[in-house]
């Protein structure tokens, strides 16, 4: 059954201007795949892999090339076949630096044996069948969260009641999602029914905001009068493409801070995450591709590019048709929750959805002043916090009183920052604390065990 579906508002949130930016309109461009690419072995929330192949060794497209032995974690694969030319640290979109194949592209796409094109019927899949090949393909989270498939699947089978496939942007800059669903509806929505069976229900909801036009009418089109696939049509607000909040939306259930979704029987997956579980399924292609919106004021044609997993940022950058001489800042993730880059040889991994391109001007920090109590982050937090007394509390390091103000809680959405008037770095200040607090909590268990 499609159409939309009564929806609740959410707490908090906001509509952020977009200046300056033009929107995405056009397709997606499929992007050539460099010389050089750099896949690191590790693009999920869990423990990093071990590379299974050596340097000087031959590799064909869809290869697994770094796995582990543990529950949350999840392979990773050749997305070209070429040569290993290196295993080395190198940077990662984290922020980070980590382990890293470096592969020389042969342009020769020959595909690994392993991977037969066309040979499943997806309807004629069980749940255990879809949850194995989830673990094989490599899938996690494409949000940006990375949280493995796989891992996501079996926690949930015979535990969840309703499936939330998300829809909404995860930032205002972003268009993947959008693209997506308006390009490839089947993809979204066969995927959501191979999702629904692996955990043990029978329908599942498709959660789009109503600024999304082009893909509502694709998605209602392709389900038709099915009764399995409900379409909800939500009001645009940010961040509606928090788990949480999406929760809120559809059911009118605010998840208590101290349980996950999956304890009060939700599971929310995005559009990303269902099609690539698709093409596993279907096409028996692991996760060496995703959708990548490439925005920023500089950027001459934002557009979303279909990129392969390890191609670095400075391969996008070089085709997107830039109005300046340089780029002075990258953020990768998008405006409100992105990471701004060290380098631009840091690749595109499975959990990199945009990449926003800022002029001098926009990257310089604006001056902050000190708090006026005006009361709008509070007004707009999602999660209830007051993030003006957890900015005080960052400031004395007070450990205690952020715990007792559910630091922990903050999904890091950025709203606090985008509407204070003072131009406070509330979002940077309470992510610092949290990793404070938890290396605080550690020095704690250390000094204990001590005793």
């Amino acid at each position: 059954m499609s159409g939309g579906v009564d929806a609740v508002k959410m707490k908090g949130g906001i509509v952020p201007r977009i200046e300056g930016i033009i929107p995405v309109t056009r397709d997606a461009t499929t992007l050539s795949p460099p010389e050089r690419l750099y896949v690191p072995l590790i693009q999920h929330i869990g423990k990093a892999t071990l590379p299974l192949v050596e340097v000087g060794e031959y590799v064909q497209k869809g290869q697994v090339i770094g796995d582990v032995d543990a529950l949350v974690t999840a392979p990773v694969h050749a997305p070209v076949s070429g040569r290993v030319i290196a295993i080395e640290e190198r940077p990662h979109p984290s922020g980070s630096t980590c382990d890293t194949v470096v592969i020389e592209n042969d342009f020769a796409e020959r595909l690994h044996p392993s991977i037969v094109q066309g040979a499943s019927k997806t309807d004629e899949l069980a749940g255990s069948q879809i949850h194995v090949i989830a673990r094989k393909a490599g899938i996690s989270g494409m949000g940006g969260a990375g949280f493995p498939l796989h891992t996501k699947i079996a926690g949930a089978a015979g535990k969840v009641k309703m499936l939330l496939i998300n829809g909404c942007e995860c930032e205002p800059v972003e268009s993947n999602d959008d693209i997506l669903m308006s390009m490839f509806p089947h993809r979204v929505v066969e995927g959501a029914r191979l999702l629904y069976r692996a955990v043990g229900l029978h329908d599942a909801t498709i959660c789009v905001e109503e600024d999304k036009g082009q893909a509502i009418q694709a998605l209602t089109g392709y389900i038709g009068n099915a009764d399995d696939i409900r379409l909800l049509v939500l009001p645009t607000l940010y961040p509606q493409g928090c788990e949480r909040m999406i929760i809120k939306a559809a059911d009118n259930y605010e998840v208590p801070r101290s349980c996950y979704p999956i304890d009060r029987g939700y599971m929310v997956n995005n559009v990303s995450t269902v099609a690539a579980l698709y093409d596993a399924c279907k096409e028996g292609m692991p996760l060496i591709e995703r959708f990548v919106t490439v925005t920023g004021s500089i950027v001459q044609t934002p557009a979303v590019y279909s990129v392969r997993i390890g191609t670095p940022f400075s391969h996008l950058i070089s085709r997107c048709g830039i109005l300046t001489d340089s780029v002075a800042k990258i953020v990768s993730g998008g405006s409100m929750m992105g990471i701004a880059q060290f380098s631009q040889e840091a690749p595109v991994i499975k959990t990199v959805t945009c990449l926003l391109l800022m002029s001098e001007a926009e990257a310089r920090l604006d001056r902050s002043t000190n708090c006026i109590r005006c009361g709008r982050c509070t007004r707009v937090c999602p999660m209830r916090l007051n993030p003006c007394l957890l900015n005080f509390y960052a400031d004395a390091k007070n450990y205690e009183e952020l715990e007792a103000q559910c630091v922990d809680s903050c999904v890091e959405c950025g709203s606090c920052s985008y509407c204070c008037p003072a131009r406070l770095p509330l979002l940077q200040k309470i992510k610092l604390m949290k990793f404070e607090l938890t290396k605080h909590r550690q020095s704690i268990r250390m000094r204990q065990r001590g005793h």
